[in-house]
């Protein structure tokens, strides 16, 4: 999963919280199997720019677990890299909370 971001990925989380590649990679692997009832859904995904190599995508998420369903808006910068899983790294990652989605 870590040839997946840049080197220098930022993800900015919903709740304000800025996670550098290391940081949020710890997350992730750390929450692996934590909630074994969590769904996440990706719908709405469509370009909103692109140039050459990098292109900025948008999408909406749903997660539900433990009876909570929260929603948010998420905007990635990907570049091209034949080397990552995908064929493309995650740049940036900027993440909304949806108006009446968000954590109760």
């Amino acid at each position: 999963m870590a040839d997946a971001f840049a080197p220098d990925c930022t993800l900015y989380a919903p709740g304000g919280v800025a996670e550098k590649k290391a940081v949020l990679l710890e997350r992730l692997s750390q929450a692996l199997g934590a909630q074994p009832d969590m769904k996440i859904t990706i719908d709405d995904f469509a370009p909103v720019w692109a140039r050459d190599e990098v292109a900025l995508v948008r999408y909406v998420e749903w997660r539900e677990a433990g009876g909570q369903k929260t929603g948010r808006y998420a905007t990635v910068l990907f570049q091209a890299d034949a080397a990552a899983p995908g064929g493309v790294v995650w740049l940036h990652i900027h993440e909304t909370w949806m108006a009446n989605h968000g954590p109760r």
